[in-house]
């Protein structure tokens, strides 16, 4: 065989290899939809890191002495209201 057709081929399978990868999760439908549920779980869990992380910072922030005790009880409780209510 000729090399230029060995090599045809070989981008022949390799093409259509990428084609079916690409298609097939079309047509089984399977592809990564992602709905609202999704979203807005994925969006609440982030807010509630955010929160915790705050929490945290201001417990070090405490500790060090850069926030005084009646801020702190009040920035803490209003983070932990936050997140009770969410």
């Amino acid at each position: 065989m000729n090399s230029e057709i060995i090599v045809l081929l070989l981008f022949s399978i390799l093409y259509t290899g990428m084609v079916f990868y690409i298609v097939s999760p079309l047509v089984s439908g399977n592809s990564n939809y992602v709905d609202d549920k999704d979203i807005k779980y994925k969006s609440e869990a982030i807010q509630q890191g955010t929160i915790r992380n705050l929490i945290y910072e201001l417990e070090i922030d405490y500790e060090l002495g850069l926030v005084e005790k009646n801020d702190y009880i009040e920035r803490l409780a209003h983070l932990n209201n936050t997140i009770i209510e969410d």
